[in-house]
């Protein structure tokens, strides 16, 4: 299954690594066949069933399947390399768009960004802002563009990789 708000960006002969329990720690290599187009509603969150194919040559040899039921996958939806990502709490939706504060010189600056790809807590800026600017991540609701604020000490960094 797939969720229904990765459907989009999954098309048949996109690559899958197919793993399960008795693979121990080997994957199947695979492709998106077929995409069911009526989602299914599964422990509360609507899913798509994904079909693929996998090539002979690449089941391990003396491996026997059957994989009449559900077996786990990773799709490779998209890579991309020098993003800026910033945390999702720092975006502010606004009508037509989204923006965030930048802070420069104690002063809060209000940019209009564009988004593009989302993780669980960091979301990729395709535009708007630049690698370095010094966002404002809390209390921003209510702040005013040119407004005085101050910069929080954060002595952890955090780890883009543990976040996505």
């Amino acid at each position: 299954f797939v969720s229904e708000y990765d459907y989009s960006a999954i098309i048949p002969g996109q690559k899958v690594l197919l793993n399960s329990g008795f693979l121990g720690t080997a994957q199947i290599k695979a492709q998106v066949e077929k995409i069911e187009s009526v989602a299914k509603e599964v422990n509360g969150v609507r899913k798509l069933t994904v079909h693929c194919s996998i090539n002979a040559k690449d089941i391990p040899a003396g491996l026997a399947m059957v994989m009449d039921g559900g077996i786990q996958g990773d799709i490779h939806l998209q890579t991309k390399s020098e993003v800026v990502l910033i945390p999702k709490t720092a975006v502010l939706v606004e009508a037509g768009g989204y923006a965030v504060y930048t802070v420069a010189k104690k002063l809060a600056h209000k940019k209009t960004v564009r988004l593009g790809l989302e993780g669980k807590e960091l979301v990729e800026v395709t535009s708007g802002l630049a690698a370095g600017d010094t966002l404002v991540t809390a209390g921003h609701l209510n702040l005013k563009d040119g407004q005085r604020v101050e910069e929080a000490d954060l002595s952890e960094e955090i780890e883009a990789n543990e976040l996505f």
